[in-house]
């Protein structure tokens, strides 16, 4: 993992982001970090009046473009003293949307893992509320950060991963730079919502599958929870089992959506409380 890409809408939330991507490519091997803070200016918008009436003329685009270049600049100072000596932090700002800047910046760079902070009702934020749309679209693979997140080193991850279909579901080559890097121990875990592998040791069921020859060169452990939610039961168990990030391999992103809080509640806190990363 070379290149680490982190848009910013300026936003607590993404600002954190940015600072646990920092301390994450200390144990990576990063050599640049992108900052991206994309804004979109529409013709229309920079010759009509807006709704206060204030008319969006040259010298008003040019003087927002240097407030936003200079609060990049700011946080790029703030990280500085975090990343490894000689790992470069490159800013970019460009007056594109969104999910069009990411993906020009991709088509251009050698981009290993996107960044995106999780989100968040309390802000309205441009990072946060297009996270699906985002990891649907990015080649790369993505790292969804909730902002209670503690950057620690990564020593346990967890695979949600289903038992059947492994070939159709899991991305083989992107798993192995993730285990070639991280090197950590592995807990793959299936929710049984109805209690069909109660009385089969689920190591010896994974072996029934090619999920077993698949993973066995990174020495995973094997479990079955019996949870009616299967994001929450996923979720209990990574954090009773002091786990760093839950990696997910989600066939339909109404499974990724899950983990994104819509409300402030304990459960939802519990569900936003560790970074995930999908792969596809």
């Amino acid at each position: 993992m070379k290149t680490y890409l982190i848009p910013t809408d300026f936003s607590s939330s993404s600002v954190a982001a940015i600072h646990y991507a920092a301390h994450l490519s200390t144990q990576t091997g990063v050599s640049k970090l992108i900052l991206l803070h994309a804004y979109h200016v529409s013709t229309l918008e920079s010759i009509l009046p807006s709704t206060e009436f204030v008319q969006m003329v040259p010298q008003d685009i040019a003087e927002n473009s240097r407030l936003k270049m200079l609060e990049l600049q700011d946080i790029k100072s703030e990280i500085s003293g975090i990343v490894n000596e000689g790992v470069e932090i490159e800013l970019q700002l460009v007056r594109l949307p969104l999910l069009r800047a990411i993906l020009e910046i991709q088509e251009n760079n050698p981009v290993d893992l996107l960044v995106l902070c999780s989100k968040y009702p309390q802000e309205d934020m441009q990072v946060g509320r297009n996270i699906v749309e985002i990891s649907k679209i990015s080649p790369a693979p993505v790292l969804v950060v909730p902002g209670k997140a503690v950057a620690v080193p990564l020593k346990k991850l967890v695979l949600a991963c289903d038992f059947k279909k492994v070939t159709e579901t899991i991305p083989l080559e992107k798993l192995n730079k993730v285990w070639e890097v991280l090197q950590a121990e592995l807990l793959v875990v299936n929710v049984d919502q109805k209690g069909l592998h109660q009385q089969k040791d689920p190591k010896m069921l994974a072996q029934e599958s090619a999920l077993y020859q698949m993973l066995k060169p990174y020495q995973p452990q094997y479990f079955f929870i019996d949870h009616a939610d299967t994001i929450r039961g996923i979720v209990d168990f990574a954090v009773d089992n002091e786990a760093q990030i839950i990696i997910a391999l989600p066939r339909k992103y109404s499974f990724f959506e899950s983990f994104l809080p819509s409300n402030i509640t304990a459960e939802l806190t519990i569900k936003s409380s560790l970074p995930v990363l999908l792969l596809k």
